[in-house]
């Protein structure tokens, strides 16, 4: 999604600064990366370590920041001093103060400087999952078919006969012949489980779902969903958005901010990530929401406005009730009220020629 840098007028209203520097840095931030390769490889450090970094580098003069550098999480060791974090970084001497990192990070737990590792976190499902693909493999791959005895009862047949049945089997396991006689007294048993018997299908279903929820991804979006719920395509987008999208995104925007921004800027300019065309698709569910909204007296036009990511209107910030809303107990009074206020509206509203 775009991400743009928005300043806010004494008004209120607020405006996309094409023009400040750091416009020009989230879209360039480094001389190897573009504004989209450079979200896209901090999304996947964060998901897959609970941790991005990515060094700020300044200009020496006006201390703006010109650069950012991302750094592998494996990189990077955090410390918290009594002055503030630290970062460590591998083969370099001097650490980075915390000012100059940009820092996303996961969940936190006891370590307040380093994000979780999700996988790590669920390692032990992972394992499961994992246990249960190598098995799959091992009974899909060569060699791994059912397997089969031939069991004579009473005296062992001869070692030229018992091959001679044996190779008559095989050739109907492998669709060479269509059917074989086996020798009087001889049974067939199976030695090993079929996928069904083993439920490996279930295991790789359940693996899908874990590892989902593990990056807060909802289960149908990766077709592996159990559950029989089914939603609207746009019921889903929203889930998705407000589940798994806007937590990260939010967590971005203050980062960025917090670090990119200057103290008197803090208060004025801001990150976004504008999200508005996978949200498209439930425009008139929203459309419908501000409706009733401004409607029922409860919300704005303006208000409506700043949630569509729109500069207010003049005069949008009244309220309306609509005015057919009448008590049940008081309709027969205002039919009534209606009735006996027509004579005086037809005489004012009559011509003295008769023309109304």
């Amino acid at each position: 999604m775009p991400l743009r840098f928005y300043g806010t007028n004494t008004d209120g209203s607020k405006f996309v600064d094409n023009a400040h520097p750091l416009s020009y840095l989230i879209n360039e931030p480094n001389e190897a990366q573009t504004r989209y390769e450079f979200v896209q490889w901090m999304a996947m450090q964060l998901k897959l370590t609970g941790n991005a970094y990515a060094a700020i580098t300044r200009d020496p003069v006006t201390q703006r920041p010109i650069e950012l550098n991302p750094i592998p999480t494996k990189r990077v060791k955090a410390q918290l001093t009594p002055t503030g974090i630290l970062y460590h970084i591998e083969g370099r001497d001097e650490p980075i103060a915390g000012i100059d990192m940009v820092h996303f990070r996961g969940m936190t737990a006891d370590d307040l400087t380093t994000g979780l590792n999700p996988i790590q976190l669920h390692a032990n499902s992972l394992g499961i999952t994992i246990g249960a693909e190598r098995s799959t493999a091992r009974f899909y791959g060569k060699n791994a078919s059912l397997k089969w005895a031939i069991k004579w009862k009473g005296a062992q047949p001869s070692v030229e006969s018992a091959q001679k049945t044996k190779q008559t089997f095989i050739n109907v396991l492998e669709g060479n012949d269509p059917v074989t006689v086996l020798p009087d007294g001889t049974d067939l048993e199976q030695l090993n489980l079929s996928p069904q018997e083993a439920e490996f299908i279930a295991a790789r279903k359940y693996g899908a779902e874990d590892i989902a929820r593990m990056f807060g991804v909802p289960a149908y979006m990766i077709g592996a969903d159990s559950s029989g719920i089914k939603s609207s395509v746009e019921q889903q987008a929203q889930d998705f958005y407000t589940q798994t999208i806007l937590p990260t995104v939010t967590m971005m925007e203050q980062e960025l901010r917090r670090k990119l921004t200057t103290e008197a800027e803090k208060g004025t300019y801001y990150f976004k990530f504008v999200f508005n065309s996978l949200l498209r698709a439930d425009a008139k569910s929203r459309a419908e929401y501000y409706n009733m909204g401004i409607r029922g007296g409860w919300l704005s036009p303006n208000e409506a406005r700043s949630l569509e990511d729109f500069n207010p209107m003049s005069g949008g910030e009244t309220t309306y009730t609509e005015s057919n809303l009448v008590p049940s107990d008081m309709m027969r009074p205002w039919i009534q009220s209606k009735i006996d206020a027509a004579p005086q509206a037809e005489a004012q509203t009559n011509n003295p020629d008769g023309n109304n």
